[in-house]
């Protein structure tokens, strides 16, 4: 059973040089989510640059940013 999924976002969830995800990423992580699947962004960029990317998942999905210095879920980090 899988129970986490961490992925990075650029060149992995963005292709290279475009700033937003393809809508069908964030179906498929949401559909994850409801799953019972807990999913993390992880990036070296801001917590505010990958919320910026995913501003309709803040309060679903975890966030791994500043090279994973800095972990954030449902607005506490």
């Amino acid at each position: 059973m899988i129970k986490l999924i961490v992925t990075d976002i650029d060149g992995t969830l963005l292709t290279e040089g475009t700033s937003e995800p393809h809508p069908q990423i964030t179906e498929a992580v949401r559909s994850l989510i409801k799953k019972g699947i807990t999913f993390a962004f992880a990036s070296g960029r801001s917590y505010e640059s990958i919320l910026g990317v995913f501003p309709e998942l803040e309060d679903e999905a975890v966030f791994i940013s500043n090279n994973g210095a800095c972990v954030t879920e449902k607005g506490q980090t």
